[in-house]
């Protein structure tokens, strides 16, 4: 699901190895069909959930908008500042849809 591992993630490994519920590729392809959009946000040097990936996961929702972030936090709300606070919230309580290729900065 993550993509190719990395040296700051090579110990997810082990507890892969040891998980134990089988291999299920159909669990890897994503659908919504629902009425609300869903936003997904991706930090920009996460390298456990790299950018690339929530590209491809927003490309296969029916409605999906990628938001980045700029740093390096795994789960950018609510410590990636007021921009990303912004965007969540402004989603999350008011139902504005993110513009697609909104981008926040590291903070």
């Amino acid at each position: 699901i993550f993509g190719q591992l990395s040296p700051t993630t090579a110990f997810l490994i082990p507890s892969c190895a040891q998980w134990p519920v089988p291999v299920d590729p159909e669990g890897r392809t994503v659908r919504h069909t629902g009425p609300a959009p869903i936003v997904v946000i991706s930090s920009e040097k996460d390298t456990a959930a790299p950018t690339k990936e929530a590209a491809s996961l927003t490309r296969q929702l029916t409605n999906g908008v990628l938001v980045t972030y700029g740093g390096d936090l795994h789960g950018a709300y609510p410590a990636g500042g007021p921009c990303i606070t912004r965007v969540v919230e402004d989603y999350m309580v008011n139902g504005k849809v993110p513009a697609k290729g909104t981008s926040c900065p590291a903070t």
